[in-house]
């Protein structure tokens, strides 16, 4: 460990993302040289698959939602797949500026997606969720973030308030 980790110990529990030369991508070994900005303390409730996953998908999040679509107080926001690993990540980060979040999921997973903050969760399976979304906000929707598939685009662009 070298001298200007302070507050760490070798058997800290951490997780982080390692964006260096030497490592390109992926996961790291049990060990990495990385910086201490770089490396969070391992919630104690956090598997340590959890751990792997979470900056990754949090920085992912963040960056969708805030860097590039740059989501503001009082806007709307669908969200796809919001029981995935980005989805379940987006959905509080929507709300905590205020904004209005849909989201589609499997009819199991509605009451999940609600406890994340999702205003509405539409059924994929069973709902038309162009037609429901143009019905909730005739003017469309400010942010759509699509996590999944290409294949939807032309719904998703329906219901944008802009149609780009």
């Amino acid at each position: 460990m070298g001298d200007d980790a302070k507050g760490w110990a070798e058997s800290d529990e951490v997780m982080g993302l390692a964006f260096t030369w030497v490592l390109h991508g992926g996961t790291c070994p049990e060990f990495a040289a990385v910086k201490t900005e770089s490396i969070a303390r391992k919630p104690s409730s956090f598997s340590f698959a959890a751990a792997a996953a979470m900056p990754l998908v949090s920085l992912t999040s963040w960056q969708s939602l805030k860097e590039f679509a740059d989501i503001q107080p009082g806007q709307t926001a669908l969200i796809q797949t919001g029981a995935g690993g980005i989805g379940r990540v987006v959905i509080p980060m929507a709300k905590h500026p205020g904004a209005k979040a849909y989201t589609t999921c499997s009819a199991g997973n509605k009451d999940y997606v609600c406890s994340l903050g999702a205003d509405h969760a539409i059924d994929y399976n069973q709902e038309d969720y162009g037609a429901t979304l143009r019905g909730l906000e005739p003017a469309g929707l400010d942010v759509i973030l699509e996590t999944q598939e290409i294949t939807t685009l032309p719904v998703q662009l329906s219901s944008s308030s802009t149609g780009l």
